[in-house]
């Protein structure tokens, strides 16, 4: 049976949703596209792309446990495709299976050795098991193949950066951001290599770059925040953590830095306020029971 003749059938009314979901993941809608890629699997459960899709989409959502068992359906209906073992391979490393990880990395090597991802991601894995040397090694494999792939210089700059290599860590996101200039928190990044480095205008400078594509990333405006505490800059630091509340009113760690900034100054009853008020949001966060009991 030809597929033009199933266009108003079952098929084609799976067709439609899997097209429907594409539009939906596109516009950031993943629980919409969710469910209709569930719906177009159940009409044709042995569709791989779908599978596949649907664990990219369960990606989006930082649900990679689930993701790893599409992506694992997605491969028995078609064996030793690349992008599918690459993307579980990441999967792999993201829940910590990195035996299985390397596994899948290998066999990918295997199928086709020119296959440049499975080098560059598998710098992630040797730096998350703290095997650095065969991370570099990676890194030299997939320069090899692509030189100017902005990921692996992304990637090799995470295990100098965990190594204390500050510099070389700084001159590998430069590169990235240079290849990339649209690479997810690159900026900040860099930030972070040259606060720990100790260059304060340069942390400063990509700091605000950072926030000039990204202004309301809760995270980088917090670093930002306790640098400019830790450099004295006080009505600074103020500031980004009261802009931090007014885009999430439930984050402790600000109320809590905001409470030790009254309590440097000496106003204590603001100070309690601001620890009473952060030890509501996040029983866990440290230091606000002891300045508690201290004025109990």
């Amino acid at each position: 049976m030809h597929f033009d003749s199933m266009e108003y059938g079952s098929y084609g009314k799976a067709e439609e949703k899997a097209r429907k979901a594409y539009e939906l993941y596109e516009d950031g809608r993943m629980t919409q596209a969710l469910d209709e890629l569930q719906s177009a699997i159940e009409i044709n459960p042995s569709n791989s792309s779908w599978h596949f899709d649907k664990a990219l989409t369960l990606d989006s959502m930082n649900r990679f446990e689930e993701a790893i068992d599409e992506y694992e359906i997605a491969l028995q209906l078609n064996p030793d495709d690349l992008e599918i073992l690459n993307s579980l391979a990441v999967d792999y490393t993201r829940t910590c299976r990195y035996d299985q990880a390397l596994e899948t990395f290998e066999h990918m090597q295997e199928i086709d050795p020119g296959f440049e991802p499975g080098y560059c991601n598998r710098i992630i894995t040797y730096t998350e098991m703290a095997q650095h040397d065969l991370a570099e090694q990676m890194f030299y494999l997939a320069q090899q193949i692509k030189p100017d792939c902005g990921l692996c210089y992304y990637n090799i700059g995470n295990s100098l950066f965990v190594r204390g290599y500050y510099k070389r860590a700084i001159q590998c996101w430069l590169r990235t951001a240079e290849l990339e200039p649209g690479h997810p928190q690159i900026n900040y990044r860099i930030a972070q290599a040259y606060w720990a480095d100790g260059n304060i205008t340069s942390c400063r400078e990509h700091f605000l770059a950072e926030l000039r594509i990204n202004p309301g990333d809760i995270d980088v405006i917090f670093d930002f925040g306790l640098f400019m505490l830790e450099n004295g800059n006080i009505e600074s630091a103020k500031e980004k953590f009261n802009r931090i509340l007014e885009l999430d009113p439930n984050f402790a760690p600000a109320l809590f830095y905001l409470g030790e900034i009254a309590y440097s100054r000496r106003d204590f009853k603001l100070a309690m306020s601001l620890f009473s008020q952060a030890l509501q949001k996040d029983t866990h966060i440290a230091g606000q029971c002891y300045r508690l009991h201290q004025h109990a």
